[in-house]
């Protein structure tokens, strides 16, 4: 039963001026870190954690939080401008952000991702209030076959993504597969494919492998232009309809199963550690494309996988700390950084007496 005093409470803390006020400047902390590809919230949240350390445990939680949720959000918009996700999820934004950029509607993109974010976190963070525990405990109980089974169903839907040709799905997956191999063995943690460079021993950095996928292929592409007059990244169309500049309600509410559909891919692939926001985006843009009447018009500027994409990757925020509030077992890296703050909640003395 949930005990709607102690929800209460949490909110009249968090609408203090004070704490507010450190939401507020966590978010745009966030945004701005994630608009930069290659830095990304979670680091972000570690280099800000030893500046927590002077402030009160609640102002210090959501200042990350507020981080790490604004993160996201921040990483969609340089994902449609110029087609380089700020952060890996976004990737799965460009497929369509772009092209409507390109189409002379960036804030229209833009706007669908905001709004697409808030929808899946605000419903991902009331499962979170409401149903977390019973999540939590189901996560729990989720073994290695189970996880392994959800992982080749990720692989199938992302093989779908590719178009027309399965075979090079299924080579993209296996290429994927031999990437996460490098790394030290979970089981007995013998390395394997390092070739002496013990920095591999964590595996390869998940930003650093999107950015050079992602972002290497965009810049080379603009390097060889350079002999010839250089153009602008996006050639942003004056259509002179003020519709194409915004999201109308209408807009919005036929995208409202996408987003609900999304918001619960994210929340139920949040819950369950270690399976991240990439996974969700993806996941939730293909169902969406799969589910819909005119699939060839996704990847060509369809509002519908925008909203797929970032309902599904904000709602992994929320849904992560449920196993983290619950278990003690944190979802995600982030919500891994979120702990020490709630070590200092927990023990307050714990800064001074080191």
């Amino acid at each position: 039963m949930v005990d709607f005093s102690t929800i209460m409470s949490g909110f009249s803390d968090a609408f203090t001026l004070w704490n507010f006020a450190f939401v507020l400047f966590g978010v745009v902390i966030g945004q701005f870190v994630g608009a930069v590809p290659g830095i990304g919230p979670v680091m972000a949240m570690a280099i800000a954690i030893p500046f927590t350390f002077g402030l009160d445990p609640l102002p210090a939680i959501t200042f990350l939080v507020g981080v790490n949720k604004g993160g996201l959000v921040g990483g969609a918009v340089p994902a449609i401008l110029i087609n380089t996700p700020g952060t890996p999820d976004a990737a799965a934004t460009a497929m369509d952000g772009h092209p409507l950029a390109k189409q002379g509607k960036p804030l229209k993109a833009t706007k669908m991702a905001l709004f697409s974010s808030v929808t899946g976190d605000t419903f991902s963070d009331i499962v979170l209030i409401s149903v977390s525990a019973p999540l939590a405990i189901l996560a729990l109980r989720m073994g290695p076959v189970e996880v392994l089974a959800l992982m080749i169903f990720a692989f199938s839907v992302l093989c779908g993504l590719v178009g027309k040709s399965f075979v090079k799905g299924i080579l993209s997956a296996a290429l994927g597969l031999l990437f996460a191999t490098v790394g030290a063995d979970p089981e007995n943690y013998n390395p394997r494919l390092i070739f002496g460079h013990y920095e591999l021993y964590d595996g390869l950095p998940l930003i650093s492998v999107a950015i050079g996928m992602l972002a290497m292929s965009e810049i080379v592409r603009r390097l060889s232009e350079t002999s010839s007059n250089m153009k602008a990244a996006v050639n942003i169309k004056n259509t002179g309809n003020s519709d194409d500049q915004r999201v109308t309600w209408g807009e919005y509410w036929s995208c409202r199963y996408t987003m609900l559909r999304g918001a619960g891919i994210g929340t139920i692939l949040g819950a369950l550690p270690g399976i991240g926001s990439t996974a969700a985006a993806f996941m939730s843009y293909a169902l969406s494309k799969a589910l819909s009447k005119k699939p060839e018009t996704y990847g060509k500027g369809n509002l519908h996988g925008i909203a797929a994409a970032e309902s599904a990757n904000s709602a992994v925020v929320g849904a992560n700390l449920i196993p983290l509030l619950t278990l003690g077992i944190p979802g995600s890296v982030g919500a891994a950084l979120i702990i020490s703050a709630f070590m200092r909640l927990c023990n307050p003395t714990s800064v001074t007496s080191v």
